[in-house]
């Protein structure tokens, strides 16, 4: 997937990727982060970009996604207990 085709998905769709294995957390921020780079200059969009907590994150959550330990539902990464089940 290119840039262009990841910034247009919404959150749905990414998170279905993500929750497919078809595109990691970690695949989808260092995207995300080369398009603020590329286009920061221009918009100004963000006081204090915090690049590193975001890739400290999405390697986090990918570890937890390999490991079993979430599932996805929606946008959000949900610890898996016996009260929560997978929603694809």
């Amino acid at each position: 997937m290119t840039t262009t085709e990841l910034h247009d998905l919404s959150i749905v769709e990414l998170s279905r990727l993500v929750a497919g294995r078809k595109l990691s957390p970690v695949e989808l921020v260092e995207t995300l982060i080369r398009r603020v780079e590329d286009h920061d200059a221009q918009t100004r969009a963000f006081i204090t970009p915090t690049f590193d907590l975001a890739r400290r994150q999405a390697k986090a959550a990918e570890a937890e996604i390999v490991a079993g330990r979430h599932c996805w539902v929606g946008a959000r990464a949900m610890p898996r207990s016996r009260h929560w089940t997978k929603v694809y």
